[in-house]
């Protein structure tokens, strides 16, 4: 009995340039929907259960915020941010937010666009699989 690689590598072959596009083109889109899973999983902060617990005194509540191991992500961030801007006023601390949470939005978004592409691309490439192969069938039978 042949082996996962060798029926996937058999297929490939089978299928020629195109079976080949699209078996690379699947794979990079598993990386990169695994990749982005993975992120966001580490990226998770129980924010709710966090603040429930929380004080109410301002410089407790920062202290809390900063010392909890479950605060991460761009939560930890935002929360860093406006700790280090609050002696500044309430101007610092909102531009400071906005600038934790663009860069946050950045590296959320990254990869998106991958994901995305490779999405919209498969279904093409498995057309033009489709079509080549009639192409080949119509080409053998002329011959006969």
């Amino acid at each position: 009995m042949p082996s996962l690689l060798e029926t996937t590598w058999g297929l490939v072959l089978q299928g020629g340039w195109i079976m080949l596009a699209v078996f690379v083109l699947g794979q990079v889109g598993w990386y990169a929907v695994v990749e982005r899973w993975w992120y966001y999983r580490t990226q998770a902060a129980p924010v709710a259960a966090v603040l429930a617990a929380a004080p109410a005194d301002p410089d407790a509540l920062e202290r809390a915020l900063l010392s909890d191991p479950r605060v991460r992500g761009p939560f930890a961030e935002v929360v860093r941010g406006l700790a280090a801007a609050r002696p500044h006023g309430q101007r610092a601390m909102v531009l400071k937010t906005r600038e934790v949470l663009d860069s946050a939005t950045h590296r959320l978004h990254r990869g998106l666009g991958t994901i995305a592409v490779v999405a919209s691309a498969a279904p093409l490439l498995g057309l033009a699989g489709t079509i080549a192969g009639i192409t080949m069938t119509f080409g053998i039978i002329t011959l006969y």
